[in-house]
């Protein structure tokens, strides 16, 4: 497993490229000299990676700038003496434990573990042995956090993840321990006790005790940890009780949220004298009868406007569900006469929409897309249309620029576009027509007379002539006309235009003055 590890390291952090070290690869000394002078840490590896040399590999352990480069290094090295010198002094914590790896003199580890002078020999050794009495003490008594927060993670002492969970100095190790743990006595005592939020948050979850939970939703000082709490409670009294009073608006609306039985809630919402948790229980309820009743009969109109509101929603939320099973059982149909009367009559327009889609009546199709009273219905029947007469007719007269535009796209006749784009007194009906013409010709007039600057800007776009193009660059009165011809030129010839362009400024440049 070790030497996978370190293969694997080689290739995602050392790809062995080819350079002198590789053409070179009994040549220990000169694959000393790539180690020195190679210019990135991954073609270091690749040398020590080839290197046999005991002595050289020592000194690279010991001396090498980069981290990594010394962990190639100590995995060569087989002295078990030097090991023990890197194990101790490197700062490096994968370093050490790599020497770690590669001893294994009890005497010799537990030195390690009393005189290393980075934090992570000790874990290191500690898991070598499978010692607890010095795993207790890494846990205890390491000045390095993190490293106690690596103990606590993964040890499966009991008794000593208690001991941390309630007595280390750092939050996230007493956090961490507290994550571990089930002893329902012991979580109790921290999520009462420990002054940080954070570890009473880890504690809440792990707690079974309803009267524990309830007195911890009710007396914590932070609102997160009541709220864990809630979501752990099951008493629906003291639920809408947290839901209705609580001055928190997260707790209030957490409370709510687990509020779940329908009998409970019909008898809050029909019988008690608390109008707010009425009102909440009204929002909650199912029963169309009970919310009917509430909405004609209860004392208080905020109650009854909020029984209206829940049908109305309620409501709304089935007629969609029932949509969706109409929709996905029209997309399977093939009779027309079927089709027809669903596109024209279904109460929703996704399912019309989905008629509409398998539709081939044009006459059919031509009324949908002119009189539907929804958009996208319209648009998915003039997607369908075939028929040139209703399509220039949609195109010229239809008030929707999603729909006429729609209907210009497919047009075929050019006659229609361009007197469309000539005589149409809409400028955004021009404009997209302009964006289907081909006519290069007309094109060029309307860049030039056209009233609208976008639709001479459109009709610029689609132009092809070059000449053209750089007299409108050069002489046009409109700014944003003129940054039209030059975008359409560079375009059209990326690499001559730039410098036909530089002889153009400088002539704009003199009339501008």
């Amino acid at each position: 497993m070790k030497k996978l590890i370190i293969v694997m390291l080689v290739l995602l952090f050392g790809t062995i490229h080819q350079t002198a070290a590789q053409n070179t690869e009994n040549d220990q000394a000169a694959l000393v000299e790539t180690v020195k002078t190679a210019a990135t840490w991954e073609d270091a590896i690749a040398a020590v990676y080839q290197l046999t040399d005991q002595v050289a590999l020592a000194k690279i352990a010991k001396t090498h700038r980069n981290e990594n480069v010394r962990r190639m290094a100590v995995y060569k090295l087989d002295d078990q003496a030097i090991l023990v010198e890197i194990a101790k002094s490197d700062t490096d914590m994968l370093v050490c434990q790599e020497a770690i790896l590669k001893l294994d003199d009890r005497a010799t580890l537990l030195e390690i573990a009393r005189e290393g002078k980075n934090g992570w020999s000790s874990l290191a050794v500690a898991e070598k042995l499978n010692d607890l009495t010095l795993i207790t003490d890494v846990a205890k008594n390491n000045a390095n956090g993190w490293i106690r927060f690596e103990v606590a993670q993964k040890l499966k002492d009991d008794v000593l993840l208690v001991d941390i969970a309630k007595n280390d100095v750092d939050e996230q190790v007493r956090q961490m321990a507290v994550s571990r743990l089930n002893d329902q006595v012991v979580l109790t005592e921290i999520v009462k006790n420990d002054k940080s939020e954070k570890v009473r948050q880890a504690a809440v979850p792990r707690l079974n005790d309803q009267a524990v939970l309830a007195e911890i939703a009710q007396n914590d000082e932070n609102g997160w940890v009541r709220s864990w709490a809630i979501e752990k409670l099951t008493d629906h009294a003291l639920l809408l009780d947290f839901a209705t009073n609580d001055t928190d608006n997260s707790v209030r609306l957490i409370a709510a949220n687990r509020l779940k039985d329908q009998v409970f809630l019909a008898k809050v919402a029909q019988h008690d004298e608390n109008e707010q948790a009425r009102q909440i229980a009204v929002s909650l309820l199912n029963d169309q009868e009970i919310l009917m009743g509430i909405a004609n009969n209860d004392t208080s109109e905020n109650v009854r406007q909020t029984a209206m509101q829940t049908l109305n929603e309620k409501a709304s939320q089935k007629r969609k569900e029932e949509a969706r099973v109409r929709q996905k059982a029209v997309s399977t149909l093939n009779d027309q006469t079927l089709l027809a009367e669903i596109a024209e009559n279904d109460e929703s327009e996704l399912v019309r929409q989905a008629a509409v889609h398998k539709l081939d009546d044009q006459t059919l199709l031509a009324e949908i897309a002119q009189n539907d009273g929804d958009l996208g219905v319209r648009h998915a029947a003039v997607r369908k249309l075939n028929d040139q007469a209703i399509l220039e007719k949609i195109a010229k007269t239809d008030r929707h620029q999603q729909v006429f535009a729609l209907a210009m796209s497919r047009l075929n006749d050019q006659a229609i576009l361009i007197e469309i784009a000539k005589n149409d007194e809409t400028g955004m009906r021009r404009y997209m027509a302009i964006g289907n013409i081909k006519d290069q010709e007309f094109l060029a007039e309307r860049a030039k007379n056209d009233d609208s600057v976008p639709v001479r800007q459109n009709a610029v776009n689609r132009l092809n002539d070059q000449h053209l193009l750089e007299e409108i660059f050069t002489t046009d009165k409109d700014q944003q006309v003129r940054q039209a011809a030059e975008r359409r030129l560079q375009t059209l010839n990326r690499e001559k235009w730039p410098t036909e362009l530089d002889r153009a400024r400088p002539v704009r440049a003199v009339e501008e003055k």
